[in-house]
C-alpha cells in the first residue's frame, strides 16, 4: 500500500509539473548573466522569474546577443527554428523578446533593427506563441550616441512601436 501511495503522489507531481505554462526568453547578457555583480540571484530573469507564478521559464540567450544579425553572427530573428524545436520539446505557450541593448551598442541601423524584430515577431506568431516585449535596458551610463548617432531609447521606441504592430 506504501508503495502505491508513494508512485501515486509521484505521478500527481509530474501532472501538476507539466500543466505548468511554459515560457521562453530570448535574451542578451542582462538576462543569461549576472549584470553588474557575480551573485546569481542578482542575475535579472532570476529577479523577474520570482514573480512568474506558477511558470517555468527557459532562457535562450547568450551575452552579446542582437535582434539583427550582425557581423557574420545570426540574431534573434534567425532562430525562429530553434524557438520551433525548442517550444515542441518543451511545450512553450509563450516568448518573452528581451534584446536590443546590443544593436545599439554595435550600431545596428534603426531600420534593420525593426526589420528584424518583425522577422523574429512574425516567425513566433507563426508558432502560434504569445508574445511579450521588453524594452532593452541599460545602465544609466550607457544611454550614449552609438556609431549611428542613436541613442538606447530610439531602440526602445523601435521596440515599442512594432511591437505593437502585433499586438
Amino acid at each position: 500500500m506504501y508503495k502505491a501511495v508513494v508512485i501515486l503522489l509521484a505521478l500527481l507531481t509530474c501532472t501538476v509539473a507539466s500543466a505548468a505554462n511554459r515560457y521562453i526568453v530570448l535574451s542578451d547578457s542582462i538576462f543569461t548573466q549576472t549584470y553588474g555583480g557575480v551573485r546569481s540571484d542578482k542575475l535579472a530573469f532570476t529577479i523577474v522569474n520570482s514573480s512568474i507564478r506558477g511558470a517555468v521559464v527557459d532562457v535562450l540567450g547568450s551575452p552579446g546577443a542582437t535582434v539583427s544579425p550582425i557581423g557574420g553572427y545570426s540574431g534573434a530573428a534567425d532562430m525562429v527554428d530553434a524557438v520551433r524545436f525548442w517550444s515542441g520539446r518543451f511545450g512553450a505557450q509563450g516568448a518573452y523578446i528581451q534584446v536590443g541593448t546590443n544593436d545599439h551598442g554595435l550600431g545596428v541601423p534603426l531600420e534593420s533593427y525593426k526589420s528584424s524584430l518583425r522577422t523574429l515577431l512574425s516567425g513566433l506568431q507563426d508558432l502560434n506563441l504569445g508574445i511579450l516585449c521588453i524594452k532593452p535596458f541599460w545602465r544609466a551610463s550607457q544611454n550614449t550616441l552609438n556609431s549611428q548617432g542613436l541613442k538606447l531609447s530610439h531602440y526602445q521606441a523601435a521596440m515599442e512601436s512594432v511591437c505593437a504592430e502585433y499586438g
